[in-house]
């Protein structure tokens, strides 16, 4: 369609052809071969005209041999079809691949290795013939028809293709992305057909807009556990979480999929000069969490979620947010002598789990809070 919303001449010729759109695109754009890709569209909407042969070319040729009513009506019709696009050279089935990627673009398939039978497709499918397939010798494919799921598909139709070095298809960009293994950005000039890539070169000094841009893309997944969320920062989010849940209207949410969907805003600016992710630090992490909260929720936050409580015999222990019922906290008895006001956490009234006067506090890691001793009163 025009910019003005108008029909292009080439819009007028699909609407004419009695060819699903892609096919009638094919034929449309095919120019000399148009005879050619007529008979190839043909073929993909007249099922087992030609046989069953993978190779296209091979159905081209057995279909023009084929005497048989069926088969001579169908070859005028595509004839038929090509004149309606203004007609062209005799059909050249060795040519298929040419003609059948103009209706399939993103089915263009590099074999992946030589000699082996599968393939990538530029739509970033992965696609496999039968080793003993004479096709699967060809590095290049036009795939017509694909089927089964997308990483274990078999290839049901396709041509050889051949792909110039100065195709148009083939486009030249600066690809940053982050390597899980490594935790680094990894940077690339890259030459790519859709999904393949052909050849690249390594970036030095790429644009540190793609190297934000890709920090935050992999944090968004599993990278995301693998930062330094250290066991203050861990309190830190459970105390935010915690009045999140009471007030979300006043208070964000903390939780591991709202900071990842959120990544470009709390952690973003602080990103500038990282190219790995041991360079964000957990002093890091918590100015970037900290700096997402108004001055106000900053100063609200000690009062209403405080991080310890401050005993009357002058120790300090940390409140557990994430305590099932409530903030607890872990003390023993004798550290609460001269207390007159229960603690309170965002209203509500501190579990106390009392240990005694003989409990370590150097419980072992994994032991269930306050275990052989009795929560407080609340």
């Amino acid at each position: 369609m025009a910019p003005d919303g108008a029909v292009t001449a080439h819009g007028r010729t699909l609407a004419e052809l009695p060819l699903p759109p892609r096919l009638a695109h094919m034929l449309a754009a095919s120019g000399e071969d148009a005879p050619l890709a007529a008979r190839i569209a043909m073929i993909l909407t007249e099922r087992g005209l030609g046989g069953r042969d993978t190779d296209l070319r091979h159905r081209l040729r057995a279909a023009e041999r084929d005497r048989s009513p069926r088969a001579q009506q169908a070859l005028r019709l595509a004839g038929r079809w090509a004149a309606l696009v203004g007609g062209g050279a005799a059909p050249d089935p060795d040519d298929a691949g040419r003609a059948l990627a103009l209706a399939y673009p993103e089915r263009i398939a590099r074999q992946r290795g030589a000699g082996r039978s599968t393939y990538l497709m530029a739509n970033g499918r992965a696609a496999s013939l039968d080793a003993a397939d004479p096709l699967a010798r060809e590095p290049w494919l036009a795939v017509a028809e694909v089927t089964g799921r997308a990483d274990r598909s078999t290839i049901l139709l396709a041509a050889p293709i051949a792909v110039a070095d100065d195709d148009p298809r083939i486009i030249e960009q600066e690809d940053v992305t982050l390597d899980p293994r490594t935790g680094s950005v990894r940077a690339a000039r890259v030459r790519r057909l859709g999904a393949i890539a052909l050849a690249e070169k390594p970036i030095l000094n790429p644009d540190p807009m793609l190297v934000q841009q890709a920090l935050i893309e992999g944090l968004a997944g599993p990278a995301f556990s693998v930062l330094g969320w250290t066991e203050a920062l861990m309190r830190l989010r459970a105390r935010v979480n915690f009045l999140h849940a009471r007030s979300p209207e006043h208070w964000p949410d903390w939780s591991d999929d709202a900071l990842k969907a959120a990544l470009a805003d709390w952690l973003g600016p602080y990103l500038a000069g990282v190219r790995r992710l041991d360079q964000i630090a957990p002093d890091m992490l918590r100015q970037a969490l900290e700096g997402s909260l108004d001055r106000e929720q900053r100063r609200a936050l000690a009062t209403l979620a405080p991080d310890r409580l401050e005993t009357p015999a002058g120790t300090s222990h940390a409140i557990d947010y994430t305590a099932q019922g409530g903030p607890a906290v872990e003390v023993r008895v004798q550290e609460l002598f001269g207390l007159t006001v229960h603690p309170m956490a965002g209203g509500e009234p501190l579990t106390l789990v009392l240990l005694s006067p003989a409990t370590s506090r150097s419980r072992p890691r994994g032991t269930c809070p306050g275990s052989g001793a009795a929560p407080g009163p609340r």
